[in-house]
């Protein structure tokens, strides 16, 4: 956008600061990944890079990295740049620090409508998401919440059945 977001980032940097002074629970830790390469070591299915933000619990063992653009919500129609920071990073607090996530399944294989928005709104809330397809599998008993997005094509007896479960818990 031909946005400097590197003048930004003092802002940002301030509110990183203010969750460690508010907070026994939380700290914060500058890395520098050139200097001290063992640190990636950390996070080894990860390509990490300077200037990530990376969220963790070691309650959980999760974590979620930030990219120093997610700190920021830019208007592309005056090119304002507000600052999203304190979202981003409460968001990843608690996807990283509840101990159970709400497990979110959507359904595949009837031309359903794309549910990308939705999905990326509930993971940045601390839910768990995985697509089935209930043709070929079964609803998983860890599941709470199954999302049918505008299917274009009918569901089987079969289907409809294990949804019917689903909703009687499983005659729990």
């Amino acid at each position: 956008y031909g946005i400097d977001l590197l003048s930004y980032m003092p802002a940002a940097n301030e509110a990183i600061k203010r969750y460690a002074q508010y907070s026994d629970y939380i700290t914060v830790e500058y890395v520098d990944i050139l200097a001290d390469p063992t640190f990636s070591k950390n996070y080894p299915n990860e390509s990490l890079a300077q200037g990530q933000i990376i969220i963790s619990s070691e309650q959980t063992g999760r974590y979620k990295i930030l990219n120093a653009f997610d700190l920021f919500y830019i208007n592309t129609d005056d090119y304002s740049v507000w600052l999203n920071a304190e979202k981003k990073i409460t968001s990843a607090i608690m996807v990283t620090a509840l101990e159970d996530l709400v497990k979110v399944q959507y359904t595949t294989g009837h031309n359903e409508n794309n549910v990308t928005g939705i999905i990326g709104v509930l993971e940045q809330n601390a839910y768990e998401s995985s697509e089935i397809n209930l043709m070929k599998e079964d609803i998983a008993d860890d599941t709470d919440l199954i999302i049918i997005m505008g299917p274009v094509v009918d569901f089987t007896e079969e289907e409809l059945a294990k949804l019917d479960a689903f909703l009687d818990n499983n005659a729990v």
